[in-house]
């Protein structure tokens, strides 16, 4: 009964073995699904909630709503309407037919994160299954990528992030088939090149990936795998060259100086504390995996997995730069899941050639440590505190809590109120105000500050139509223009409200004062 429990090859592990290691896979089964559904139930009301969760929400799907209106996105800041873009344009461009069709909602470009998401997900368990043959560590490890809270905190949203994980991981497991030399080699290694540049002109991050596939098959292939390289560089920097001269230098600029932000080591170290603190056991459990293979096979021996868990793990120290967060570490969570996924596999195997008496110490312990890991990951609408069930994202200040009726009220009574009343220029902070008004959006706040302090940026213009009143109304909440423009409207503006949205006050100007 307990071999048929726990569905080992070899030696049953024994009654009592088997039960409990039947008993501990039911239970932290339960709270994956825990996970699972308060990651569903949270994509459901972000998908509800028609404006900003997050403050870059309305800019990415804005892009995609320039496009539609034939508008540039890598224009100047310096030039009205002052907008630009900060990533590459692929998300933009998968997101443009559904935003001319249905108008610039958020819930579009959420729906393309979720989906990216899920694709992430069903990976991590399809290479485990193919791996070791197994469900429950296959399903474990997709899970536990949807367990983390930097994944439910992060993935949900309008962004690039998760489209660019989706889009690295496949390369990656191209990359493997790619390594493995049957088949069809030379077709995934094509396959490679093309995901990982598809992931790359999504965000910039996914050189992590590119770096640990080009690494990997080069040590099982020379030839092929400077071949990568040398194609990802080739066509990397021709779709470039391309794209800037199309932009006049605009891609450049709004790619490369405005996220030449300023770098502090104590809050990339914030992030990596944090970061080890709520996924301890599985980075144990990942970093285990990669001693092992590396004592079974040298540096050639490493999966490409193990080479991407290591290059997420450096490309991470992005966290220190200035308006960084959590989903940097997406790359790492992924890989490191994966890589326990493995090691559980492994481990299936090893625990039937135990003792029965040992077999069961090691489930005991592995079911207590997976418990811990799992109460280190708690996030969703329970918390309690005093058992270390909390959510201890950096981020979860902003992002855990999901929008309220009252939220919605409030954002709408803002929209109806005051922008559905203002005849002329809008300046806001948080796009989506204006997104769901059908009007233009003026700017990115933080694009503008970043461009500004690099010294690529004049505000004049946008100072001057301040200066005028010419901006019929602004609304601020996190005060993020260029200083010259804050300066600007604290002279020509005055107050008149404050709305509160999920706990953040918009304070809304008109003109006016000195």
């Amino acid at each position: 009964m307990a071999g048929l429990l726990v569905g080992l090859r070899g030696r049953p592990l024994g009654r009592a073995a088997g039960w409990t290691y039947a008993v501990a896979w039911l239970g932290l089964g339960l709270w994956l699904l825990y996970y699972l559904g308060v990651y569903c139930g949270f994509a459901y009301s972000i998908l509800r909630f028609p404006f900003d969760f997050d403050q870059g929400e309305g800019y990415d799907v804005n892009s995609a709503w320039a496009l539609v209106q034939g508008l540039p996105i890598y224009g100047s800041p310096d030039v009205y309407p002052f907008y630009s873009s900060n990533y590459p344009p692929l998300y933009t461009l998968l997101l443009t037919p559904a935003v001319a069709l249905l108008g610039p909602r958020l819930s579009m470009g959420r729906l393309l994160s979720l989906a990216a998401t899920a694709a992430v997900a069903l990976l991590i368990g399809w290479v485990v299954r193919r791996h070791t043959k197994r469900w429950l560590p296959a399903l474990a490890a997709g899970l536990l990528f949807l367990a983390s809270p930097y994944v439910y905190h992060t993935t949900a949203l309008a962004r690039v992030n998760a489209l660019t994980l989706a889009l690295a991981l496949a390369g990656v497991v191209a990359c493997e088939r790619a390594g493995e030399g049957t088949g069809r080699p030379r077709a995934w290694t094509v396959a490679t090149g093309a995901l990982l540049l598809a992931a790359l002109y999504t965000k910039q991050t996914a050189i992590d990936a590119a770096a640990a596939a080009c690494l990997f098959l080069a040590l099982r292939d020379r030839s092929r795998g400077l071949a990568l390289a040398a194609g990802l560089l080739g066509a990397g920097t021709a779709l470039y060259l391309a794209i800037d001269l199309a932009t006049a230098g605009g891609f450049t600029l709004n790619l490369v100086w405005a996220n030449a932000n300023p770098f502090t080591l104590a809050q990339a170290l914030t992030y990596y504390g944090n970061f080890v603190e709520t996924h301890l056991l599985l980075l144990a459990g990942a970093a285990g995996f990669v001693v092992a293979s590396l004592r079974r096979g040298g540096w050639r021996g490493l999966p490409v997995y193990a080479w991407y868990f290591l290059f997420g793990l450096l490309t991470a120290a992005g966290t220190g730069k200035w308006g960084a967060g959590e989903s940097y570490f997406l790359p790492a969570i992924a890989s490191t899941c994966l890589l326990c996924g493995l090691g559980l596999g492994r481990l299936e195997v090893a625990l039937s050639r135990l003792r029965p008496a040992s077999a069961l110490a090691v489930t005991l312990a592995l079911a207590l440590a997976g418990g811990w890991q799992l109460l280190l990951l708690w996030h969703g609408p329970l918390a309690f505190p005093q058992w270390g069930a909390y959510d201890r994202g950096p981020q979860a200040g902003t992002l855990s809590a999901a929008p309220t009726a009252a939220d919605t009220a409030a954002a709408w009574g803002l929209v109806d109120k005051y922008i559905r009343k203002t005849t002329g220029n809008v300046l806001v902070e948080e796009s989506a105000f204006l997104l769901v008004d059908g009007r233009r959006v003026l700017g990115n706040a933080t694009q503008q500050r970043n461009l500004y302090e690099a010294g690529r940026h004049d505000p004049a213009a946008l100072v001057g139509l301040l200066e005028r009143r010419e901006i019929a109304l602004v609304i601020l909440n996190g005060q993020q223009y260029p200083a010259p423009v804050l300066r600007a409207i604290g002279r020509n503006y005055y107050a008149i409200d404050t709305v509160e949205v999920r706990g953040s006050h918009f304070l809304i100007l008109i003109p006016g004062g000195r």
